[in-house]
């Protein structure tokens, strides 16, 4: 399950969580964040439990997405012992996103 999440839980859900976590930045009328949310979701029942999947919507969140510099969507971002370890613009393929999830698990 994909959560959503705002510039007023993010520290808390992310920072805090001690669990790798992937955070889908979004907008509303965007066609391609669309199909990178389906995606996720998709894959957010084969990772429960070991990584957990968010995402923020950029309109309704302008300070968070302008604090972390999101210049585009769809971004994906990957957080991992309170650092964040990458970054993924774009659409992305299952199999690249996949990649990144087992970066996080390492």
């Amino acid at each position: 399950m994909v959560e959503e999440i705002t510039q007023q839980n993010f520290i808390e859900k992310i920072i805090d969580s001690g669990t790798p976590s992937v955070i889908d930045f979004y907008a509303e009328w965007c066609s391609p964040c669309k199909l990178v949310s389906k995606t996720l979701e998709k894959l957010s029942s084969e990772y429960d439990g070991r990584v957990k999947f968010y995402k923020v919507s950029v309109t309704k969140n302008t300070t968070l997405a302008a604090d972390l510099k999101i210049t585009q969507t769809p971004s994906v971002f990957f957080f991992k012992d309170l650092n964040n370890i990458g970054l993924m613009k774009g659409t992305g393929k299952k199999g690249e996103l996949q990649k990144k999830f087992e970066t996080l698990l390492d």
